[in-house]
């Protein structure tokens, strides 16, 4: 991440639309790929590595908007029997 600060740093010292931006531009791209790729390639590892491990994988989608809702009412009807008791 260094390096990327540094190189976005000499890319906004260069004039605009000289060779040398252009240069620094194609710098600063070649190493957000390789940044890219360096994310994907972990990301294949980890999964190949638990698909390895384990038997089984299950996936969750999660409704945390209605969970809150339902936490929310909840805490109301305690209130409330509180109130009437």
């Amino acid at each position: 991440m260094k390096h990327l600060n540094v190189l976005q740093r000499r890319m906004s010292k260069k004039q605009k639309g000289s060779k040398n931006k252009n240069k620094a531009r194609l710098a600063l791209s070649l190493l957000h790929e390789k940044i890219s790729k360096q994310r994907v390639d972990f990301q294949r590892k980890l999964s190949s590595k638990l698909i390895s491990e384990n038997q089984a994988i299950a996936l969750e989608t999660l409704n945390v908007s209605g969970m809150l809702k339902i936490i929310v009412l909840l805490k109301q009807l305690v209130m409330l029997h509180r109130v009437l008791s």
